[in-house]
């Protein structure tokens, strides 16, 4: 993201430093502890910087700082990244992570089945989570960023991810941010929209019942997951795009209205 710093955690100071700001926070009275980008956390020259052992060692090395203070802290890892890499960082019994993680497929698998009409792709997947234990899992309904693809590569077809694509962008005003691929190409990495302007366009034909049927079916999906649920608060209010009239900073802040005038 634009508005990140990467921190340096080869040098030992600012993991001392981070801890400080973690228990800092479990002092303050947090319950729930997000670990942003999480994946990202160790850098290395000529690699792409993701999911180094490292980041994992550092991650369990979190959780067991917080544990020793502050044991009912809850560790939540933000890893926008298809499931069988993001649930990598909840550890293992001998080594355990984080307490949670963020589980991102649903959202747009059900975006996808409620546009094509055609659910066997989000039935697949479903069928999947069967062989996940234990329900460590807060389920996405819609974020503060964009509806990200990466998590359903692998699942959805690049054909099918291609035609969802381009129906968001060009049918319901969806903004898409780009990744830069070795070589040079580009490839949508995520969709920037409210949750309901992913569902429906704003010039929709559909009278608003059906409107509120389709964006309800995706919700109560959602719900009905495994895992915690994690709704955006323009997901509750069913806002739609944000469009200021001197134009969007980021394609992520149509997604972003301040509401507090």
């Amino acid at each position: 993201a634009t508005k990140q710093v990467d921190l340096n955690f080869a040098n030992p100071k600012v993991f001392v430093e981070a801890a400080k700001i973690l228990n800092f926070y479990a002092e303050k009275g947090a319950g729930l502890i997000r670990l942003d980008a999480i994946g990202y956390l160790w850098k290395r020259l000529g690699s792409s910087s993701i999911h180094e052992p490292e980041a994992h060692a550092l991650v369990s090395a979190m959780a067991e700082v917080l544990a020793l203070a502050y044991p009912q802290v809850i560790t939540v890892s933000e890893v926008n990244e298809p499931q069988d890499r993001s649930f990598t960082y909840l550890g293992s019994s001998e080594r355990p992570e984080a307490d949670l993680v963020y589980q991102f497929s649903h959202f747009p698998l059900a975006i996808h089945a409620i546009h094509t009409g055609n659910a066997e792709f989000y039935q697949s997947w479903l069928a999947s989570m069967n062989e996940v234990g234990g329900r460590q899992f807060v389920t996405v309904l819609g974020s503060h960023d964009g509806m990200g693809l990466k998590p359903v590569r692998g699942i959805l077809p690049d054909g099918e991810l291609e035609k969802l694509s381009t129906l968001l962008v060009e049918q319901c005003g969806c903004k898409p941010n780009y990744a830069v691929l070795p070589g040079g190409s580009k490839i949508i990495y995520e969709i920037c929209a409210t949750p309901w302007n992913l569902v429906n366009t704003s010039n929709s034909r559909l009278d608003f019942e059906t409107q509120l049927a389709r964006y309800s079916v995706v919700l109560i999906l959602g719900l009905s997951v495994r895992g915690l649920p994690a709704i955006y608060f323009n997901g509750i209010f069913g806002a739609e795009n944000y469009a200021p009239s001197g134009g969007l900073d980021e394609n992520r802040t149509v997604n972003r209205e301040n509401t507090s005038s």
